[in-house]
């Protein structure tokens, strides 16, 4: 009997050894054995972070290896490699993440300061001369400014009682609202850009008719008035930085000129000095677009102090100081009639005057300390584009000539000009 349960123990245990056995066998391909009741587990290489484990191997091969025998050790795993499929189970595998647009943020813009004469402009209106910024609302008021036809005016109030408080030159004061007249005055694009599906180019013509909030503007394109777009101030340029940004790059186009005659006799040197002067003190000006050009406020002053000399006048004496002015003025103004430009003050002469030709256009001037008996010259540029006055009196001939500055057509497929 003792014999038999012996054989049965020896066949349970050799049928535990051939299970465990299978179990046993990768253990000692590493070099390691099964840990014994009551002993800590040992760690493999595999087991440990990345970083510990490499330098553990290195550490163990230098420690273990015998002198003169090269150590063959397992290759580091790199950021590039995948672990061997033996030891690391595969990652899963991802679903490929959907790309998203990209979300465009709203452009932020400078705050620009901008002066209250640039916005809520109107055209001022005006029938025989006879319309005055007055200093109340009352033609009873006193005189402070002759405003030109179509020029620019801040309306500050309309009042009730049929008049507008208005500024025109800086000058405040009162004109009746009927003369003031709804108007848009022209900026142009600092860079191009696109607002609502708009494309604006740079430099093009925006009209802007009022200010609708902090530094935006109610604008609208040059040919079409049906559609508003609202602007952000610091993407316009005015009149004036548009023409110093681009003085360098406009194109010169004739579009008005004219002549007149004088003699060359020693009895007129008096009066060819001061064609001479008067053609000098307007060559090269220019009048940006929405401006005017006033003969007494940017013209020849025709005094002594000036140079210029005693000639024939249509006065009381026959004589005085800047005689022979009123044919530069009278070809200038033939020369802005031709060019289309609107004449917003012209008074003729009190006498026939020899050196008229037929379409020419009279421009007498006369100053005094009282405006309101002054006669200038004046006309408005209603182009878009800056114009520049070149005049000059040689050889008998007084030339006046009339350039628009435009800047050349940007060709298909050129670079956008670098600001």
């Amino acid at each position: 009997m003792k014999m038999r349960r012996g054989r049965r123990r020896f066949l349970a245990l050799m049928i535990v050894c051939a299970l465990l056995a299978p179990m046993a066998a990768p253990a000692a391909a590493l070099g390691a054995r099964l840990p014994m009741a009551g002993e800590e587990e040992e760690l493999s290489l595999w087991d440990l972070p990345f970083e510990q484990g490499v330098q553990g191997e290195e550490a163990a091969a230098d420690s273990s290896a015998p002198a003169g025998e090269a150590v063959t050790s397992a290759p580091a795993v790199s950021d590039a490699e995948e672990p061997n499929a033996e030891s690391a189970a595969p990652a899963e595998e991802e679903a490929p993440a959907q790309e998203q647009a990209p979300v465009q943020e709203p452009e932020s813009f400078p705050q620009v300061t901008v002066p209250a004469e640039w916005y809520d402009i109107v055209n001022v209106g005006f029938n025989n001369k006879s319309l005055y910024l007055r200093s109340g609302p009352s033609t009873s008021s006193s005189v402070l400014l002759l405003p030109f036809a179509t020029e620019r005016a801040n309306v500050r109030e309309t009042m009730d009682n049929g008049w507008s408080r208005v500024v025109v030159r800086g000058v405040e004061g009162f004109l009746p609202t009927s003369t003031v007249k709804q108007n848009n005055y022209p900026f142009y694009m600092a860079r191009d850009y696109t607002i609502g599906g708009v494309e604006l180019k740079e430099n093009q013509v925006i009209l802007a008719r009022s200010r609708t909030a902090d530094n935006v503007y109610d604008c609208y394109l040059e040919g079409n008035l049906s559609i508003s777009i609202p602007v952000n101030g610091a993407l316009l340029l005015t009149p004036e930085q548009y023409y110093e940004k681009n003085k360098d790059k406009f194109v010169s186009t004739l579009i008005g000129r004219e002549e007149s005659y004088y003699s060359l006799g020693s009895a007129n040197w008096g009066r060819n000095v001061n064609l001479e002067l008067g053609c000098k003190s307007v060559d090269g000006k220019i009048v940006l677009p929405a401006s005017y050009f006033s003969w007494c406020q940017h013209g020849g002053s025709g005094s002594a102090a000036d140079g210029y000399q005693i000639a024939t006048v249509f006065s009381s004496t026959g004589y005085g100081y800047g005689g022979g002015l009123c044919q530069v003025t009278t070809t200038l103004a033939s020369a802005a009639n031709h060019a289309k430009m609107y004449l917003a003050e012209v008074y003729p002469h009190s006498q026939p005057i020899t050196y008229l030709r037929p379409g020419m256009t009279e421009a007498s001037i006369w100053r005094n300390g009282n405006i309101r008996y002054q006669h200038d010259f004046a006309f408005f540029n209603n182009r878009y584009a800056p114009i520049q006055i070149r005049m000059k009196a040689e050889n008998g001939v007084v030339t006046a000539e009339l350039y628009e500055l435009t800047l050349p057509a940007r060709q298909e497929g050129e670079a956008d000009p670098v600001a």
